[in-house]
């Protein structure tokens, strides 16, 4: 008896509500307040990132354009055998690729905060799991270009190109899983295209300077 006594006292103790207006009860609906308020910071926190970060880095995305497009031009301007020719190729390269290293490396970042656009046409999230091999890729091809920096040939800016196209094929994934702002789509693309293009362009630039270098390699003395 005595031990079913000692078993029965033990499960009062633990399951027995506190008494009410007791320091017990006082201590314990602190404790829960604290957790709750705790929690809904947290939500807070996490939804303020949440819608904050696309804004931030769409900024960002259309800041750096601007010294990219503004680069090919002065490319585009200058004489081949002008030495301030490629240093304009080389920072326009180079803020190509830093601005979609930001754009894949925002998308992780996006991805590891569960980041979920409901405006999204046709998510993929329960189906096609996130892969990061979309998404480094293009900061892998950044940083192989940049390796290429005491190069002349056309060839370097090859990476950047591929870098672009993986960055589309990144972003359109993203954004069909749910994880990229659908409103930023179309903006993002346009952008993407007209890089495309810029860089094309370079490329075909690179390969008539090579072309005409050797022609005429008099010229060329302080490359």
């Amino acid at each position: 008896m005595l031990v079913f006594r000692s078993i029965f006292k033990y499960k009062q103790q633990i399951y027995e509500a506190p008494k009410r207006f007791s320091k017990n009860e006082i201590q314990i609906n602190a404790q829960k307040q604290k957790a709750r308020l705790m929690q809904e910071k947290l939500l807070q926190q996490t939804s303020n990132i949440e819608s904050n970060t696309p804004r931030i880095v769409s900024i960002l995305f259309g800041v750096m354009t601007v010294p990219t497009f503004y680069y090919f031009y002065n490319a585009l301007s200058i004489r081949f055998e002008d030495i301030s020719y490629f240093y304009n190729v080389r920072l326009c390269i180079d803020w190509l690729n830093l601005k979609y290293g930001l754009l894949c490396g925002s998308l992780i970042g996006l991805n590891m905060m569960k980041f979920d656009d409901f405006k999204a046409k046709n998510k993929l999230r329960s189906k096609v799991p996130f892969n990061y091999t979309y998404y480094s890729l293009p900061i892998l091809l950044g940083l192989c270009s940049y390796s290429c920096i005491e190069t002349l040939s056309q060839w370097w800016v090859v990476p950047t190109l591929v870098n672009i196209i993986s960055t589309m094929i990144a972003y359109s994934h993203s954004t069909n899983m749910g994880t990229a702002p659908f409103w930023t789509f179309a903006i993002v693309y346009q952008i993407l295209v007209l890089d495309l293009i810029a860089t094309g362009s370079l490329f075909w630039s690179q390969r008539n300077l090579n072309l005409h270098r050797e022609k005429r390699k008099e010229l060329y003395s302080k490359y």
